[in-house]
C-alpha cells in the first residue's frame, strides 16, 4: 500500500493558522502591555498633566508682569487674582493628592501653586518679590525633572 505524500496545501493551512492566532493574540494583550509603559495606556495619548500645570503656572507669572508692567488697579489685580485662583484649584487639588518625595515634579508644582504664588499675588504688586524667584526656581525645578524646557 503505498501512502501519498501530505500536501504542501495542508501544511501550509496550518502555518497560516497558527500565525493568524498569534496576530490575535498580540492585539488582544497590547493595551495590556501598553498599559504598563509610561504610567498606562491613557499617557501615550494624553498630554502630561504635570506639564500642563507647568505650563499654566508659567501664563501666570506672564500675566502678572504684565498687570505689574502697566501698573493694574486694586480691582484688575483683585478680579487677576480671582482668575488665577479658580485656574489653579483643580491642579492644586490633585497635587495635594498626588506630590510626594517620590514624584518631586508634582511636589514642586505643588509648591509653586498652593504655597508661593498666593503670597506673591499679594505682594508683587509693583515689584519684583522674593516669591517670584521661589516660584520660578520650583517651576524651573519641575522643568527640570519633567525633561521640558522652560518657555519665556
Amino acid at each position: 500500500m503505498e501512502h501519498d505524500a501530505p500536501s504542501p496545501v495542508a501544511d501550509r493551512t496550518w502555518l497560516n493558522s497558527f500565525i493568524a492566532l498569534v496576530i490575535v493574540v498580540t492585539l488582544m494583550t497590547m493595551p495590556m502591555v501598553l498599559g504598563t509603559l509610561n504610567g498606562g495606556f491613557g499617557q501615550l495619548t494624553k498630554p502630561n498633566q504635570d506639564v500642563v500645570c507647568l505650563r499654566t503656572l508659567q501664563q501666570v507669572l506672564t500675566e502678572i508682569r504684565a498687570l505689574r508692567a502697566r501698573g493694574a488697579s486694586d480691582a484688575e489685580w483683585a478680579a487677576a487674582e480671582a482668575g488665577i485662583r479658580d485656574r489653579m484649584r483643580p491642579f492644586v487639588d490633585d497635587l495635594k493628592l498626588t506630590a510626594n518625595r517620590n514624584h518631586p515634579a508634582k511636589q514642586s508644582l505643588l509648591w509653586a501653586a498652593r504655597d508661593k504664588l498666593p503670597i506673591l499675588l499679594k505682594v508683587c504688586r509693583s515689584e519684583r518679590t522674593p516669591a517670584e524667584t521661589d516660584v520660578e526656581n520650583h517651576l524651573a525645578a519641575a522643568a527640570r525633572i519633567l525633561d521640558v524646557p522652560l518657555i519665556e
